[in-house]
């Protein structure tokens, strides 16, 4: 049994419903609408990815349970004639009478949320608020003995419970299982636990709660962060040490990698690149290898992030400063602001770099679509996006970015793929784009001054604007295509993402 096994389940089996619905072969039903889809819930991951905002408490559960749980899992857990028991079984797994309860089988507490969240209460499914489902799971837990009587459970508490039987249980070893979703997710990081936030001008590294936006921990850098990459679980952060400068003008460029853990909000060890100079962009593989762009000295370092030392270094022709990779693993593409007018193309397995996309002027972000049947890279030189095929390696379609005059600066994918938001130089005006149709009619919004970095949520209807210019955060609600709320963050954000 796996556990990792639930999201792929829910995309199945929603796929299977719209391909019902829209059946002409029997003429009944109809398309499920967005608002359709949501009602079913979206599925919390074993991380407590996807786990929405709101807290409940052991005596706010104990009511609930009191009233909507008791009837058929007895007034303590301990079972009834309908409903399984929720209490016990400790010991019994390896017997020949096995009780699997909450405390004794359940590896991951955030499943439990899950669970309750979807089926419960049997006579009416859904029914409990986030609130209720959080002080539900928090009162049997307490019952289990796994947390105090006056345990607070959130989106940043639950997935940090220890169950007793959290090692009882393995991941599906097949390659094909789940393997796809994780190699996608990693470099395109969202969730519910919180919000990180890279203060290049405050050489600082925040973290905030997703749900009020108010910093609860940070970080004071020796030197300027600029970018970062989230491990698959979102439990680390690596956050390269550019230098006092930017590009081009950085005098005493830095050489390390901070380690985050992202639970503690604390540096737990660092990675020194040296003699590798001004560590920028930053990127994942599936298995977990760092490759991070040395601008100063034209490499891309590949980094174990076990040994905390450079396997190997490649040379990319250009000062690379922003990288993408593809969610297989197989290429990597550079980008070289206006030292080469190219893109340099990395073959990964053979740790080379294999070919150039030109680009005349130079170019600057890059973006991967979560599929990986797309990179976009954004001209230096116009307010252009230019679509690039990464089976042929040539530039396929170019992008006008509607009222824009300044070239284009940086480019982001939801981690759904449903959107494409981009920026561009000096110009407090994003673009929105369906990722579905690069062509179609774009959305304009105002947010702060220099934009430089996006964030999108969980549930894919907002998106954060790092405001570098001006140490704001502007959210913005991607369905009506505005600006709803501008808040302040530090000195100067360039990137950030949930987690």
């Amino acid at each position: 049994m796996s556990t990792r096994n639930a999201l792929p389940l829910a995309i199945v089996v929603a796929c299977a419903a719209t391909l019902t619905a829209q059946s002409s072969r029997f003429g009944v039903g109809r398309p499920p609408t967005p608002d359709d889809v949501r009602s079913l819930g979206a599925a919390i991951a074993p991380d407590g990815d996807g786990l929405p905002a709101g807290a409940g408490t052991v005596a706010e559960g104990r009511t609930v349970f009191a009233a909507r749980c008791a009837s058929c899992h007895g007034p303590n857990g301990e079972g009834g004639g309908v409903g399984a028991a929720l209490v016990g079984g400790h010991g019994t797994l390896a017997t020949a009478r096995p009780l699997k309860t909450v405390g004794s089988f359940w590896p991951q507490a955030t499943t439990v949320w899950d669970y309750v969240n979807r089926a419960m209460p049997f006579d009416q499914p859904g029914l409990l608020k986030p609130d209720e489902v959080y002080a539900v799971v928090a009162y049997i837990l307490n019952l289990n003995a796994i947390v105090g009587a006056d345990a607070v459970m959130n989106a940043r508490t639950l997935p940090a419970v220890k169950m007793p039987n959290r090692d009882g249980f393995v991941a599906d070893p097949r390659p094909d299982v789940g393997s796809e979703m994780k190699m996608a997710d990693v470099n395109h990081p969202t969730g519910t636990r919180g919000l990180l936030l890279i203060d290049k001008l405050g050489a600082t590294i925040r973290f905030f709660d997703p749900a009020t936006l108010t910093e609860r921990a940070s970080i004071k850098a020796a030197t300027n962060p600029h970018d970062f990459a989230l491990t698959a679980d979102r439990k680390t952060a690596y956050v390269p040490l550019y230098g006092d400068g930017v590009y081009g003008r950085n005098p005493n460029p830095g050489h390390e990698v901070l380690i985050v853990d992202m639970d503690s909000a604390k540096v737990v060890g660092t990675i020194d690149v040296a003699p590798y100079r001004a560590p920028h962009g930053i990127q994942l593989d599936a298995s977990g290898t760092i490759y991070v762009t040395s601008d100063l000295d034209r490499k891309l370092l590949v980094i174990d992030p076990k040994a905390r030392k450079i396997t190997h270094t490649i040379d990319t022709e250009g000062t690379t400063h922003w990288i993408g990779i593809l969610p297989d693993g197989s290429k990597i593409y550079a980008t070289n602001k206006n030292d080469g007018p190219f893109v340099s193309v990395i073959d990964v397995k053979s740790r080379k770099m294999t070919g150039r996309i030109a680009v005349p002027g130079g170019t600057q972000g890059i973006a991967v679509s979560p599929d990986g049947s797309r990179v976009v890279i954004m001209a230096m030189a116009e307010p252009t996006a230019l679509v690039v095929d990464p089976k042929s390696d040539t530039v396929v379609d170019r992008i006008t970015l509607k009222d824009q005059k300044t070239g284009g600066y940086k480019a982001y994918f939801s981690p759904d793929g449903k959107r494409l938001l981009t920026m561009n130089s000096g110009s407090p005006v994003i673009n929105i784009f369906d990722a579905t149709n690069l062509h179609g009619a774009q959305r304009t919004v105002t947010v702060g001054k220099d934009p430089m970095g996006f964030a999108f949520s969980a549930d894919g209807k907002t998106a954060l604007s790092a405001n570098h210019g001006d140490g704001t955060v502007s959210l913005i609600d991607l369905e009506k295509g505005e600006t709803v709320r501008t808040f302040k963050a530090g000195t100067g954000i360039e990137t950030l993402a949930y987690y």
